[in-house]
């Protein structure tokens, strides 16, 4: 497919908006990674879709917040909503992520097969995925690390370093 400017991709705005489609071709870096993040289910939530689906979180003041964002879903029920205005949680600290309300994390598997590498976060596994074609566990939150398979060879803790995964680290 094409890169340039005048490619179109062949996503609903209606179900990922121009502004997040921006967003994913800047982190994915192109627009066919942002099709690929469309087909895996990456989708755009109003703010009202958002609070409705239960992701939603007490602020400072004890009251719930919600906003709009981008879909992440992941297996089962779990999904990462990316805020598009930022709350804050009751301590005060910004939220970049929200996970619905009593949800538990569960991974996300790019590709077919056993996969062999696994990285925090859904963005950075299907990148990982697309540059090596190597199927890629994603992991909401490296405290998810005890639901990897067996079969992951490697974790990649930044885009240019995996680290090797031997038995006695699982």
């Amino acid at each position: 497919m094409d890169n340039t400017s005048e490619y179109k991709i062949k996503v609903p705005l209606d179900e990922l908006i121009q502004d997040h489609q921006d967003h994913l071709e800047k982190e994915l870096g192109s627009k066919d990674a942002v099709q690929k993040a469309y087909e895996y289910g990456a989708r755009s939530l109003s703010k009202a879709e958002a609070s409705a689906m239960g992701f939603k979180i007490k602020g400072p003041d004890g009251k719930s917040q919600s906003t709009g964002g981008i879909l992440f879903p992941y297996e089962d029920d779990f999904a990462h909503l990316r805020c598009d205005e930022v709350p804050q949680n009751s301590d005060g600290n910004p939220c970049k992520y929200l996970a619905k309300a009593g949800s538990k994390f569960r991974i996300k598997q790019f590709g077919v097969g056993a996969p062999l590498i696994a990285t925090e976060g859904w963005k950075d596994a299907l990148r990982i995925h697309l540059a090596t074609n190597q199927t890629t566990v994603a992991l909401p939150s490296i405290t998810g690390w005890k639901q990897l398979p067996s079969s992951i060879e490697f974790i990649v803790t930044t885009p240019t370093q995996p680290t090797t995964l031997t038995s006695g680290d699982n």
